[in-house]
């Protein structure tokens, strides 16, 4: 099974936070990036980490309701 059957992720040992990546960009190198259901949901890309962070969470959190 590849997928748990609460819809949360998977434990992974991670270098970013679920659903962040980096790109070697000079301008906005965090991308947040969910897939659901085999449809990639883009929230954005962002300058900091800190902000990326945010914005996951707040994504996440609007989902679980």
């Amino acid at each position: 099974m590849n997928a748990r059957s609460d819809g949360l992720p998977q434990f992974r040992i991670r270098r970013y936070p679920y659903g962040i990546s980096w790109r070697q960009r000079s301008k906005k190198p965090w991308i947040v990036k969910f897939k659901r259901n085999n449809v990639t949901i883009y929230v954005g890309s962002f300058i900091t980490l800190e902000q990326a962070k945010l914005r996951a969470d707040e994504y996440l959190r609007k989902e679980r309701r």
